[in-house]
């Protein structure tokens, strides 16, 4: 796929690594030291590969791990009409309930490798990108973890967290190529 459609170099080689990346957006600070790393995840079988291979690196940087995972279903433009749709409830709370469990897994995963991992479940109504950066600025994240789970084309006309995040963030962000 030619570079000028996928946007910036950084971008396009988002789409092609198979290694992680640590991207900073040339107006954000990088940090002279790596305390608090925010990993955004909706725990899939990729998520999980990756938060076991962050892991070691952040022991080594005795860092903490907040997992963040947005109910991304939930959206402003659908809360008021859905809110007393009894089927969306139930499986809202279904889903939240797996993500709590899947979660607590993550921490013994954490605790097993010396260490403290945090979950921050956002069930509010906004977007991704945005909860993320919210958590960020809350959390204090030194950098942000996320997985890129679509390929080259998917991001050119779908667009992808991780590149939307590439892009927003004001702090380096670490993509893991799923």
């Amino acid at each position: 796929m030619p570079w000028f459609l996928l946007g910036s170099f950084a971008e396009g080689l988002v789409g092609h690594s198979r290694v992680p990346l640590l991207i900073a957006n040339p107006r954000s600070p990088v940090p002279p030291r790596i305390r608090v790393i925010l990993f955004a995840t909706d725990f899939s079988r990729n998520s999980v590969q990756a938060f076991k291979a962050l892991l070691p690196r952040a022991a080594a940087l005795a860092a903490k791990v907040v997992i963040y995972s947005k109910c991304e279903y939930v959206l402003p433009e659908t809360e008021a009409a859905m809110q007393f749709v009894r089927e969306y409830q139930d499986y809202l709370h279904g889903d939240i309930q797996r993500r709590r469990k899947a979660a607590d897994e993550w921490q013994k995963a954490g605790r097993a490798a010396g260490v403290r991992v945090d979950l921050v479940l956002d069930e509010k109504p906004m977007h991704i990108v945005e909860g993320v950066l919210k958590c960020a600025k809350k959390t204090k994240a030194d950098i942000l973890g996320v997985v890129c789970h679509s390929g080259p084309v998917a991001a050119v006309f779908l667009g992808s967290i991780s590149r939307q995040l590439i892009r927003a963030a004001d702090r380096p962000v670490w993509v893991m190529h799923a």
